[in-house]
């Protein structure tokens, strides 16, 4: 998935898009984009709310029983 960030400046006028889709993002509660100055390097945080998930994981640990 690729994301496309879209913005007048305002909190109403920002919207988060799905390039592939073209399909709006909704459930966000924060977005952050960040640049450094002494790095090249750029950070963009999403926090979305009431998305229904499933996570899958492997566990890479054993776990002892005593």
């Amino acid at each position: 998935m690729k994301l496309k960030i879209i913005s007048d400046g305002t909190n109403t006028g920002t919207k988060l898009i799905d390039e592939d889709t073209g399909e709006t993002i909704s459930g966000i509660s924060s977005l952050t984009w960040e640049a450094s100055a002494n790095e090249a390097l750029t950070k963009i945080t999403v926090e979305l709310f009431n998305i229904p998930v499933e996570i899958v994981s492997i566990n890479l640990h054993s776990v002892f029983l005593f």
